[in-house]
């Protein structure tokens, strides 16, 4: 029966293939993400160094002189928390300038994700909802990493890379 349906409707059957893979996706990449991580500017340096981890490459990185981000102008260090499948925190480390919100993946590649944060203030006005590429970092399967980068920002402004706080 099953094989009647493909050979009838094989773009209907190739459409569901694809919905239930996303959904799949998406799943496992939510798994990931929940938790608590905290984010730190990114640098050349610290790309090189992950890439020599990531790929077992046991030669000293070599960084090549590229103009600093204008992450890394700041020592600042972002907590970040997807608290569930819908709620996010984050805040700077030290708790200050907190903001909460509903955040959702809008879409899903090879390496990662895009996600969508909306958050909402006092009034209506105060609603800000933000798109950000979030490239894991996974190793033997589990994702020790992220990069985070708003989209449509600036490639000057850098990204912030996150790993799970060290006491935890």
């Amino acid at each position: 029966m099953v094989f009647r349906f493909i050979e009838k409707f094989p773009l209907a059957a190739f459409l569901l293939l694809t919905m239930f893979s996303a959904i799949g996706c998406q799943s496992r990449t939510v798994g990931h993400l929940l938790g608590r991580w905290e984010g730190r500017p990114d640098t050349a340096a610290g790309r090189a160094e992950r890439d020599a981890e990531r790929y077992g490459d046991t030669a000293p990185p070599t960084v090549s002189q590229l103009s600093k981000t204008d992450w890394e102008n700041y020592d600042l260090v972002v907590s970040l928390e997807f608290v569930d499948r819908e709620r996010i925190e984050l805040a700077l480390s030290d708790g200050s300038e907190p903001v909460a919100g509903e955040w959702s993946i809008i879409s899903t590649s090879p390496i990662g994700c895009t996600i969508e944060v909306d958050t909402a203030g006092e009034s209506p006005e105060s609603r800000v909802r933000r798109q950000f590429q979030l490239e894991l970092d996974e190793r033997d399967g589990v994702c020790v990493g992220f990069t985070m980068r708003e989209v449509g920002a600036d490639r000057q402004l850098g990204a912030l890379y996150f790993r799970r706080p060290s006491n935890e």
